[in-house]
């Protein structure tokens, strides 16, 4: 069989540099209108990512701290606790 000239894809060229500061600072122009709904949207994330981690937190209190002490009290303000984190979420997200 005669060779031929065919590379694989996955050896494909790279073209042009990973990161290219005049291109990015072009493209940030477009965004100058809309900078605070980009920054709301940024400060909304942050605040669902965090919510987000409070329901293993507040399982981690309840197997802890809750449910071997019997204290049903603690438990049921976790569960509501929770169940306000979800909504927030919900209503964010």
């Amino acid at each position: 069989m005669p060779a031929t000239d065919i590379q694989p894809a996955h050896e494909e060229e790279a073209l042009g540099k990973a990161y290219d500061a005049r291109l990015m600072r072009r493209l940030l122009q477009y965004l100058k209108p809309y900078r605070w709904k980009v920054v709301l949207g940024v400060v909304i994330l942050l605040i669902i990512a965090g919510l987000e981690l409070l329901g293993p937190y507040f399982t981690k209190v309840a197997l802890d701290r809750a449910i071997p002490d019997g204290d049903l009290e603690l438990l049921g303000l976790l569960g509501l606790l929770y169940f306000g984190a979800l909504t927030f979420t919900f209503v964010l997200g």
